[in-house]
């Protein structure tokens, strides 16, 4: 089933760069999502809180400026990692709307 679009909330750019320093070297799974965004599919938005203190707002720069022009970060200013969906859920509908009716997100 084609996909229209993706929106992420705090994503990482790989584990290992999320993960305590003491356990990276046993993870047993990369989950590269930088390597991911380099590859070409659906649009996708990135929301990430500015202060985000378990996964840093950079992992959302990064992220977005490996998507290129299909990638959108929108930053929740003074937000943590942990934010309330009741109030994100409309902008992610409007966002992903908009998205699917573009060919790329600017």
């Amino acid at each position: 089933m084609p996909v229209d679009g993706v929106a992420t909330l705090g994503a990482f750019t790989r584990l290992a760069n999320a993960a305590p320093p003491i356990v990276r070297g046993i993870l047993p799974d990369r989950y590269d999502n930088l390597a991911l965004m380099r590859r070409s599919g659906p649009p996708v938005i990135l929301f990430h809180g500015t202060e985000d203190a378990i996964i840093p707002f950079a992992h959302g720069q990064q992220l977005a400026a490996a998507g290129g022009a299909r990638a959108r970060l929108v930053p929740l200013d003074r937000g943590g990692h942990h934010v309330d969906m009741t109030r994100l859920a409309p902008l992610v509908w409007e966002l992903l709307a908009d998205a699917s009716a573009a060919p790329a997100i600017r």
